[in-house]
C-alpha cells in the first residue's frame, strides 16, 4: 500500500520506541526520532484501527501535515498503543500522556458528505462521563447483535476496561479494502476521517461538554432516535416474519430503546436546559479566558511545550527536532506566555454582569461551537486550533467592551499627554494636569474604596509602583478574610508587619488580638507539658507584641475599663500629610470648577474623608471611562 510506510514498525518487548520507529515521511521525507514521534502525537494525535488479526497506526506529520499509517500484526498494534500511553520523554522531563479517544463532535460518518458512499458502522456512546454501561460493554453487546463487524471490519476504539474516552464518544467500524482510499480522501481533502487518540486536555474535555451541553445534546438525541426507529423498524419485521406479536414482544422487553423515550428525554432536558441557560455566559467566558498547560504540568520543556503547543503548525517552518533538550523555545516563548490574556482578564471581569457583557457571550456561543466543530474535523485538528478560535472571540468581546466603554460613558476622566479630559454628564474640558487630578482620577477607579492618606500620597510620589501597590493592597483583603490556618497556628509574619504600618484598623485589630491569644494558649501547653524553653519563647513574643500594641491603643479610664484605638502611630505627622493631599485635592477642584462646574459640583459631594481615609463615593451608582 502506497500511503501507508513503516510507521509504527515491528515493535519488539522494549519499551525504547526509537530502536523501532527509525522512520520518514513518504510524503516529506521528514525523520521521526522516539522524541520526534511523541511531538507529533501530542500535537495531533495518533490513530488506531484493530481487527481480529491485524491493525494499522496513523500519525499527522507535523512537518507536511499528511496523515501517514501502517499496517501491522494486532499485538505490535496494541504494543504501540501500550508505550505511547505510557509516561513519555521530551528532553529531560517525563510526562504522562493519558492518551484518550475523542471522536470530533458530531463525528458519525453521516457528517461527512464525502464518504457517504462507504460503508461505515458507528456507535454512539453515551454521552457526558462514562456511565455504566461502560464504553467497553456498549461496544461487546454492540458486537453481538452485530457478529458480522467483528469479523469484517477494523474499530477505531481499542476496548479498554478504563474507558479512556472523551465526551464524543463515536466509534467507527471501517471495511479493510476501503482505508487507503479513505486515507487518500484525508489527505487529499483536508478533514479528519479516522478518529484520534489525542494527550488529554481538561480544557477540551470541558470545551467538548459545553458543546454538548449548549448545541450538540439534541442533535445526538436525534440521531439516537433515528437508530431506534430504525432498529424498531427491522425487529418488526423479524416478529412479522416469525409470526410473533410485535406489541407483546415491546411489552415483555420494556428496555427496548424506541423514539418516544428518546422524545421523553429531548423533553426532561429542555425543561433543565431553561435553567442552565443561566450558566452559559459564566461557562463560556471560563473557557475563553482559560490557559491551561499541557499534562497540567509546571516545568522549563513544559512552558517549552506550551508555545507549540499553541502555534498553528509550528513544524512547518521550524524544523521538528529530534530532542528537545537541544531545542531552542525563543521561537514560542511569546505566545506560550501569553500576557495579553492578563489583560483581556482586567478590562472584562469588572464589567462582567453588564447586560452588553452578558448578552455578546450569550449569543455568540452559538457561533463558537459552530466553528469549533467545522475545526476540530480537520485533519490537523491540534490545540492551537482552538487557542486561535479563543483569541477571536476574547478579542472580540474585549474590543466590543472598550467601545462600548467609550460610547456609554458620558462620564469620563482621563489623561491625555499633559492634559486630562474630564467629562460629566456631557459636559467635556480638557483641564492642564495637576497633582490633585492624578489623585481623583485614582480615587474613581477605586470607587467605594476606602484609602489611607498615607497610602495616596506614596502613590503619586512614586514610592511605590502603582501595579504593585493595587496588587498588595488586594492581596491585604484577601488575607485578613482568610480563615484557612491551622487552629492554633501563629502568625508571627502578620503579627508584626501588621504593627509596622502608619495606622490600623479596628478589623486588624480584631484579628491581632485572635493571634494574642493563640500565643497565651501555647504559652499554657507549653508551661503544662513542662517545655520551657517554648514558654520562654513565646512569652518573649507576647512581650514584644504588647509593647507594639501600646503605639495603637489606649486604655479609657472610668468607671469601666475600656480599649480604644489610636489608630496612628504619630498624629502630627500624619495631619501634615492629610493637610498637603486635601490642599492639592482643593485645588485640582478649584482647577475643575473653572471650566466645567457640572463635574466639579458631582466630585466636591463625592470625595468624602473620615477617619483619616479619602474615599469617592457618589450617591448613586455611575460609571467612568477612566482610560
Amino acid at each position: 500500500m502506497s500511503e501507508t510506510p513503516n510507521l509504527p514498525a515491528k515493535i519488539e518487548s522494549t519499551h525504547d520506541i526509537s530502536k523501532t520507529l527509525g522512520n520518514r515521511c513518504p510524503h516529506c521525507g521528514q525523520e521521526f526520532s522516539e522524541e520526534g514521534l511523541n511531538i507529533a502525537v501530542f500535537l495531533y494525535g495518533i490513530f488506531f484501527l484493530v481487527g481480529k488479526e491485524h491493525g494499522y497506526a496513523g500519525i499527522t506529520c507535523p512537518s507536511c501535515l499528511n496523515t501517514i499509517c501502517h499496517l501491522d500484526s494486532l499485538e505490535n498494534t496494541l504494543r504501540a498503543k501500550e508505550i505511547l500511553t505510557g509516561p513519555i520523554q521530551l528532553g529531560d522531563s517525563e510526562f504522562d500522556p493519558n492518551l484518550r479517544y475523542f471522536s470530533s463532535a458530531e463525528a458519525s460518518p453521516n457528517d461527512i458528505p464525502l464518504i457517504s458512499d462507504f460503508n461505515i458502522p458507528y456507535l454512539i456512546h453515551a454521552m457526558n462521563g462514562n456511565e455504566p454501561p461502560s464504553l467497553s460493554e456498549r461496544i461487546s453487546v454492540y458486537l453481538e447483535d452485530n457478529p458480522h463487524i467483528e469479523e469484517n471490519y477494523l474499530c477505531s476504539y481499542i476496548l479498554d476496561e478504563k474507558d479512556p474516552a472523551g465526551t464524543f464518544c463515536y466509534v467507527w467500524w471501517f471495511k479493510e479494502n476501503e482505508i487507503e482510499k479513505l486515507l487518500k480522501i484525508e489527505n487529499d481533502k483536508g478533514i479528519k476521517i479516522f478518529p484520534r487518540y489525542y494527550h488529554r486536555c481538561t480544557l477540551i474535555e470541558d470545551i467538548d461538554r459545553f458543546c454538548l451541553n449548549y448545541g450538540l445534546f439534541n442533535k445526538s438525541l436525534d440521531d439516537l432516535k433515528n437508530i431506534a426507529k430504525s432498529n424498531l423498524d427491522k425487529l418488526e419485521k423479524h416478529a412479522v416474519y416469525n409470526g410473533i406479536d410485535f406489541d407483546e414482544l415491546l411489552d415483555e422487553n420494556q428496555d427496548i430503546m424506541n423514539p418516544g423515550m428518546i422524545e421523553t428525554v429531548q423533553t426532561d432536558y429542555q425543561k433543565r436546559n431553561d435553567t442552565a441557560i443561566l450558566n452559559l455566559p459564566g461557562d463560556f467566558l471560563n473557557i475563553l479566558l482559560a490557559d491551561p498547560n499541557p499534562w497540567d504540568f509546571e516545568g522549563q520543556i513544559n512552558h517549552l511545550c506550551k508555545g507549540f503547543w499553541k502555534t498553528k503548525s509550528p513544524f512547518t517552518t521550524v524544523k521538528l527536532p529530534q530532542s528537545l533538550s537541544q531545542f531552542s523555545s525563543h521561537p514560542f516563548k511569546e505566545v506560550g506566555q501569553s500576557e495579553w490574556l492578563q489583560e483581556a482578564k482586567a478590562t472584562i471581569l469588572p464589567v462582567l454582569t453588564k447586560e452588553y457583557v452578558q448578552l455578546y457571550l450569550t449569543q455568540n456561543c452559538t457561533y463558537f461551537i459552530s466553528e469549533y466543530v467545522v475545526r476540530s474535523k480537520n485533519r490537523a485538528f491540534s490545540y492551537a486550533d482552538l487557542w486561535e478560535l479563543k483569541n477571536k472571540y476574547l478579542r472580540d468581546l474585549v474590543s466590543s467592551i472598550e467601545k462600548k466603554k467609550v460610547l456609554q460613558s458620558e462620564n469620563r476622566f482621563y489623561r491625555v499627554n499633559v492634559f486630562w479630559v474630564v467629562s460629566y454628564e456631557g459636559n467635556e474640558s480638557l483641564i492642564q494636569d495637576l497633582d490633585g487630578l492624578t489623585y481623583i482620577h485614582f480615587l474613581i477607579q477605586n470607587k467605594g474604596k476606602q484609602f489611607t492618606y498615607f497610602e495616596i500620597e506614596k502613590l503619586l510620589n512614586g514610592e511605590v509602583d502603582k501595579e504593585k501597590f493595587e496588587k498588595e493592597n488586594k492581596n491585604k483583603e484577601e488575607d485578613s478574610e482568610d480563615d484557612d490556618k491551622e487552629e492554633g497556628e501563629i502568625d508571627k509574619g502578620f503579627l508584626f508587619s501588621s504593627l509596622d504600618q502608619d495606622m490600623i484598623s479596628p478589623e486588624l485589630l480584631s484579628k491581632i488580638q485572635i493571634e494574642r491569644n493563640k500565643i497565651s494558649e501555647q504559652m499554657h501547653a507549653a508551661e503544662k507539658r513542662g517545655d520551657n524553653e517554648r514558654f520562654v519563647e513565646l512569652s518573649s513574643n507576647l512581650t514584644k507584641l504588647d509593647e507594639h500594641l501600646k503605639d495603637y491603643v489606649y486604655e479609657s479610664k472610668g468607671k469601666k475599663k475600656t480599649i480604644k484605638i489610636k489608630r496612628f502611630k504619630n498624629v502630627t505627622a500624619y495631619k501634615i500629610k492629610k493637610d498637603n493631599v486635601d490642599r492639592v485635592i482643593k485645588y485640582a477642584l478649584g482647577s475643575i470648577k473653572k471650566h466645567n462646574e457640572v463635574a466639579f459640583k458631582h466630585l466636591d459631594v463625592s470625595i468624602h474623608n473620615k477617619k483619616g481615609e479619602i474615599w469617592y463615593e457618589p450617591s448613586s451608582d455611575i460609571d467612568w471611562y477612566t482610560g
